[in-house]
């Protein structure tokens, strides 16, 4: 995490200048509120969605997170202005990290259900995002670009973050030829969770939220974190590892309650 648990304490009296967030019913939202810039991740919205993560993850009320955008585009990848120093100055008030934000860092290291809804295109290093996220329902139709190599560069990262979700030879066949990946084929090829149809999003994002809280919020918490262990390292140690956290879980308030309504043939009640 970039931010220590005391500092999202502060959470809800912080003013974001990239980000709309709101939180109901156990979920996150949160929205990149800059389309005038095609949602660029610029240096200060990298600070602001690493700060509202980890208050998602530290806050034990959020089960779930909800990644979405403004705009005809979700992400345009990196802001080379911003990065570059020419950042327009902000009245965002979200404190500065104690070290420079990696994207893939701001994902690995929560530990919820979290799903992008994707209704816009995507480029270059906006893929970060999708990669980083553990369920991504897009629009069909969408394009999905990495012209880097046309312009002279490299999506070094987002190739890196590519492989581990879809088959190397096409993540390189797609870096190194640039050109936009058709939806249905990015979910074949495991990028996308699925393609949803025209007008239907909002009941696919529903469906699948409320699929997931009827699940321990504490069991998938513990799950991902599992998985991301085993990610770093597979080893025979950590089979005893994942054996050792069974045995927390098993002790959690929700997994007693898991047990004892499966015994008692009713839905258990999370907390």
């Amino acid at each position: 995490m970039f931010y220590t648990e005391e500092q999202t304490k502060s959470f809800h009296q912080q003013h974001f200048e990239y980000l709309i967030v709101k939180e109901e019913n156990h979920v996150l939202y949160i929205t990149l509120h800059n389309p005038a810039r095609k949602n660029a991740l610029s240096p200060q919205l990298l600070n602001e969605l690493a700060y509202t993560m980890a208050y998602g993850q530290y806050a034990s009320e959020v089960w779930i997170m909800v990644l979405q955008s403004e705009g005809n585009v979700f992400c345009s990848g990196a802001d080379l202005k911003a990065f570059a120093g020419n950042e327009l100055s902000t009245v965002s008030s979200i404190p500065k990290p104690e070290r420079d934000i990696v994207i893939g860092e701001i994902f690995t290291s929560f530990h919820k259900p979290s799903i992008a809804k994707v209704e816009g295109d995507v480029y270059a290093g906006g893929f970060l995002l999708l990669c980083g996220v553990r369920f991504v329902l897009a629009n069909n139709g969408l394009k999905f670009g990495l012209p880097e190599v046309k312009r002279g560069l490299y999506p070094f990262q987002v190739m890196a973050a590519l492989m581990e979700v879809m088959p190397a030879r096409r993540v390189l066949d797609w870096c190194v030829r640039g050109y936009n990946l058709p939806v249905a084929d990015a979910a074949n090829l495991g990028l996308v969770t699925k393609v949803v149809a025209e007008g239907e999003m909002e009941n696919e994002l529903a469906n699948l939220i409320g699929e997931l809280k009827q699940n321990s919020p504490t069991a998938m918490l513990m799950g991902i974190a599992a998985y991301e262990k085993i990610k770093k390292s597979a080893s025979p140690e950590e089979h005893e590892a994942m054996k050792a956290m069974l045995g927390v879980l098993l002790k959690t308030e929700n997994a007693v309650e898991g047990l004892t309504a499966f015994k008692e043939k009713r839905k258990p009640i999370w907390k």
